[in-house]
């Protein structure tokens, strides 16, 4: 299991080295996304600075058939996580959500790459609404993976009881350093659950993943929480 683990590293490693030498022009930021949640203690808030990065992939690079070319990105870095007491915490996870060009508007000139370029210049922090939040998560028992379960923006109550509800959700584009260890700190078993296996719950006790109640909680992963935990 160690020998095949360390040679899917490799080629982990190899395919991102290969999908870096396939990009042409970048533009990239770092953006903070900070999370506020109204508590019967008052006011818990958290943030992180991610890092976005958008390129143009190159046409007629080795495996690069015409269905995967054009404009590509990723997000890496940590997620947010908020502490609410009592052993309760909140996490809006890395992923399509809570980014940049979800909540800037790209512009008059929407097109690559002055588009991304309007966005990596905004100034203020902006409101991240609706399909635009990162999806938000929480765990009956901290030191369990499997207990990982959805969170509803709408009703806190629901997960974590009366007088629990999201205040805001924002993003600011900063010149900030990326931030690191604060969900490691958390989470103290992420890394090694994550040289096992992919996802938190392991896998379904009967069934396919989609005949589960909530199939999207099934595929939540350690990198989903940290890109960085193999650094």
């Amino acid at each position: 299991m160690r020998y095949a683990l360390r040679a899917l590293r490799l080629v982990t490693l190899f395919l991102g080295a290969l999908f870096l030498t396939a990009c042409g022009e970048q533009v990239s930021w770092n953006q903070k996304i900070a999370i506020n949640v109204d508590t019967p203690d008052g006011l818990k808030s958290g943030s992180s600075v991610t890092r976005a990065i958008f390129a143009k992939k190159r046409e007629g690079f080795l495996f690069n058939p015409p269905e995967a070319r054009g404009v590509g990105s990723a997000v890496s870095g940590e997620a947010v996580v908020v502490d609410l007491g009592e052993g309760q915490y909140l996490f809006g996870l890395l992923g399509a959500g809570g980014t940049a060009q979800c909540a800037i508007d790209w512009g008059t000139d929407r097109w690559w790459p002055a588009g991304a370029r309007n966005v990596s210049r905004h100034a203020g922090v902006v409101p991240l609404e609706g399909s635009c939040r990162p999806r938000l998560v929480t765990f009956d028992d901290i030191d369990d993976p499997a207990s990982v379960k959805s969170v509803d923006a709408d009703d806190f109550a629901a997960s974590f009881g009366a007088d629990y509800a999201l205040q805001s959700i924002t993003l600011e584009i900063t010149n900030e350093p990326t931030t690191e260890g604060k969900v490691e700190a958390v989470l103290e078993w992420l890394a090694d659950l994550g040289r096992q296996q992919g996802n938190l719950k392991g896998k379904p006790p009967s069934g396919l993943v989609a005949d589960q109640a909530d199939p999207a909680i099934w595929m939540i992963g350690p990198s989903d929480f940290s890109t960085r935990l193999f650094d």
